[in-house]
């Protein structure tokens, strides 16, 4: 650290010191933007616009329709300015109202496929618990067959574990999975068709309830398509004759296959 002929501190490589310090803290608060997504998903912003109709939604319009105290409303203001700086929703350049932009059209839970259990899901108290053991578990002794973080993090349960104690915390993953794979799973049946050429069995590992295998099963049917997950899981997923469900542990066993999708 030295000082510049202007008085102003600065570090080794010339710049200011509060340059630095400034791109630090943006680092730091970068967590705001973060949980700002999925509060206005469980608040349902996203799906409150959208009936709004096409023109803006004022912020007081808004509140009264997820019941915010008035006291509140300055909060959600810094909440929807926030959110609007990193472009999930569009605040009309006069006024206060709200519209949707491309990002959070894939919120709107309206029956049209959407990302919102994948936003709630990852963003999830145990999901985020991990992250803040990282430094104790990268310490931690162990080769291949040490715990993950996960596991570090809470009490040495795995997030299967986790998901069977705890019913609802499997169920907003599977539909994390759900959600990500149809629009995944139909942009890949779609955009890359040579890929599935010569194949005539594939096994997707992991495959959950099937959404992805469904999506290739139709588009390419001389592809026989097997589902591996876990057995609950595979005896929760609802059936279908376009593909078979083996339940196994893909660290075990995988079927043999001319292909295997492992997302």
């Amino acid at each position: 650290m030295k000082h510049g002929g202007d008085g102003e501190m600065k570090n080794t490589t010339g710049e200011p010191l509060l340059v630095v310090q400034s791109a630090i803290q943006r680092r730091t608060l970068s967590i705001a933007g973060a949980f700002a997504l999925p509060c206005a998903v469980e608040l349902g912003i996203p799906d409150r616009i959208h009936a709004y109709g096409c023109q803006p939604m004022p912020l007081a319009a808004l509140a009264l329709s997820i019941s915010v105290p008035p006291e509140k409303h300055p909060m959600l203001r810094r909440l929807m300015h926030l959110l609007s700086a990193q472009g999930v929703f569009a605040l009309q350049a006069l006024g206060d109202g709200y519209l949707l932009t491309p990002l959070s059209r894939l919120l709107v839970d309206d029956g049209s496929p959407n990302i919102s259990a994948y936003v709630r899901a990852l963003l999830t108290p145990d999901l985020v618990k991990p992250w803040h053991c990282m430094s104790e578990w990268l310490t931690q002794a162990g080769g291949a067959s040490s715990k993950a973080a996960f596991e570090t993090a809470h009490g040495g349960k795995s997030f299967w574990d986790v998901a069977r104690e705890r019913p609802e915390v499997g169920r907003l993953f599977d539909e994390a999975m759900v959600c990500e794979s149809r629009r995944t799973g139909a942009a890949v049946a779609a955009c890359c068709p040579h890929v599935f050429r010569g194949i005539g069995t594939l096994v997707d590992v992991g495959g959950g309830n099937g959404t992805t295998a469904r999506l290739v099963a139709e588009a390419f049917p001389q592809v026989k398509c097997t589902v591996l997950d876990l057995p609950h899981v595979v005896a929760a997923a609802p059936k279908c004759e376009l593909f078979d469900a083996v339940g196994g542990d893909m660290f075990q066993h995988i079927p043999p296959a001319d292909a295997v999708r492992l997302k």
